[in-house]
């Protein structure tokens, strides 16, 4: 199990979030024996000491095995407190609110805390997922050149691009595409195309593999071991399926065929 935070929970409650810093803490399963999902910002109880998700984080909700035992270290440390200050003046607390409306507005500051955490926790795992298709596949680099190179080349790229000629003009993105060798085995490793800007990525990967013949099994259910995905050579990243053409690529941009290399973001709900 990852590692969580020392620190005891400064509000009063009995349970804390890990510590968003730990690399391992992507995908915590909660250890309620009902539940067991895949929680991406799991909850720590301070009195038993497990991991739950969201909504078995409370003692009540994962029926814990040790209740109250926060409450009594809490109770402990303060009378410690108390009698070293002995005599001295004690400012008051300010009680916490019991009202609906500050419990309302408790969860909804909660909620943006957790989300803050969760983007953190997703850009941490994009940086890694693009170190790891650096690291392991030998990709074109992209070139850098002037607006002048960019539009001559872009230029010649049409001259050659094959795609659905009824496809109007003004809807072409032309594109450059490899099959990388070391994981796929292609009739033709590159070609040039055009796609239409409406096109989600999906559909270019199906049709780029059709026209390199590349085998392709997405469709088929297989593992992500023998699935294909889309790199951008530009953007340095995996493309989702669902993004569209016109917003994930321009003319001119090159993209690369790879297989096994996983998913463009993690998947929190299968385990």
């Amino acid at each position: 199990m990852a590692s969580s935070s020392n620190s005891e929970p400064t509000e009063e409650v009995s349970f804390s979030t890990m510590d968003e810093k730990d690399p391992t803490l992507i995908g915590v399963h909660c250890q309620y024996e009902y539940c067991n999902q895949l929680d991406f910002l799991p909850f720590r109880c301070e009195s038993c000491r497990g991991t739950f998700c969201l909504d078995h984080r409370t003692e009540t909700g994962h029926q814990c095995s040790r209740p109250g035992e926060w409450a009594a270290r809490r109770r402990l440390a303060n009378q410690s407190k108390h009698s070293l200050g002995e005599g001295k003046m004690i400012a008051e607390v300010e009680k916490p609110c019991a009202s609906p409306a500050c419990a309302r507005a408790g969860r909804f500051s909660e909620q943006q805390t957790n989300a803050k955490l969760a983007l953190g926790k997703l850009k941490a795992w994009g940086a890694a997922q693009k170190a790891k298709v650096a690291s392991t596949r030998v990709l074109p680099a992209p070139k850098p050149s002037s607006a002048a190179a960019r539009l001559v080349a872009v230029n010649q790229l049409k001259k050659t691009a094959k795609g659905d000629v009824k496809l109007p003009p003004e809807k072409r993105v032309y594109i450059n595409v490899d099959a990388e060798a070391a994981t796929t085995t292609s009739k033709y490793p590159t070609g040039a195309f055009f796609y239409s800007k409406d096109w989600v990525m999906g559909r270019v990967l199906d049709a780029a593999a059709k026209a390199l013949q590349v085998e392709n099994v997405n469709n088929q259910g297989m593992d992500e071991k023998s699935k294909l995905r889309i790199f951008h050579v530009e953007a340095g990243r995996l493309l989702e399926f669902n993004e569209k053409v016109g917003d994930a690529l321009v003319s001119g941009n090159r993209i690369v065929l790879l297989r096994g290399v996983g998913p463009s973001v993690p998947d929190l709900i299968e385990a």
